[in-house]
């Protein structure tokens, strides 16, 4: 990544829908932002898809460059392109955007109409619209920073499956002196994406009695990728053996995955 990039990964902006409204990049006093976050939806006859909606909150005058882009999702459900030449290209064969650069003065908005060129009738499409920004500059001056922001593009074909996925495990790690981190581990086994639903953790002590519950929020989980589901505990637990696990719906199908663990003391793991 280059040096004085600010990249702003959309499915990092997680709400209880696990589908974010809009994704930003701060800058100027303010925010850049695009709008929608994520097009998860069919595209019409032509390949039309909603538009995109690019805001300077900002009191930068920003040149903006606009291209799609292949994308793979890490663990923590967040973006990043595939940035080789040949990816790039692929991209371009499968979504058009434009404009393709504009000029966006502070408070100003401006539209970028989507399409899909290449349909995957019974899978699916997925990519990102890159929104790329630095500040408009006299020529010879270098830009101080560059703002990247991307707009997930989840386009189902009209044949697609059904989303398919699982819960594959539930682990608990020691986040501070007197916390708890549990992440539970979610893979999207089918071919097109999918959001779990219905997430549970319970936390029982020996004698089966829930002594923590808790419903993490979720997000998108793209096909063939994994990302973990956080949740953390800050009330005191005693010293001894505990099982938590982990309930949730992908798809149709519900599944679950349990840990067990121990404390040594108040919050406080016991090596395994």
């Amino acid at each position: 990544m280059a040096a004085g990039l600010v990249s702003v990964s959309l499915v990092c902006l997680l709400l209880v829908s696990g589908r974010p409204a809009m994704a930003a990049g701060r800058a100027g006093g303010g925010t850049l932002t695009i709008s929608p976050a994520i097009i998860d939806t069919v595209a019409g006859p032509e390949g039309e898809l909603p538009s995109i909606t690019v805001a300077n909150g900002t009191n930068v005058r920003f040149r903006i460059r606009i291209y799609p882009a292949l994308v793979r999702q890490t663990l923590d459900g967040g973006l990043t392109i595939r940035e080789r030449r040949a990816e790039l290209q692929a991209a371009a064969r499968r979504f058009a955007l434009a404009p393709r650069t504009l000029l966006l003065r502070p408070g100003g908005t401006a539209t970028v109409r989507a399409r899909l060129l290449r349909p995957v009738p019974a899978g699916e499409a997925v990519g990102a619209a890159v929104v790329e920004a630095v500040p408009n500059l006299p020529a010879g001056r270098a830009p101080p920073y560059r703002l990247r922001l991307l707009g997930a593009l989840l386009i189902p074909g009209v044949r697609a499956p059904a989303p398919r996925g699982r819960i594959e495990a539930v682990r608990v790690f020691q986040a501070g002196p007197s916390r708890l981190r549990f992440l539970t581990l979610v893979r999207n086994t089918g071919r097109v994406h999918g959001y779990l639903s219905a997430l549970r953790l319970n936390v029982r002590d020996r004698g089966g009695r829930i002594v923590f519950s808790t419903a993490p929020r979720t997000g998108v989980v793209l096909p063939g990728y994994s990302r973990d589901v956080m949740a953390e505990l800050f009330k005191q637990l005693p010293a001894g053996r505990y099982i938590a696990e982990a309930t949730g719906v992908f798809g149709s199908a519900r599944s679950r995955a349990i840990v067990r663990f121990t404390l040594a003391g108040p919050n406080r793991l016991r090596p395994s």
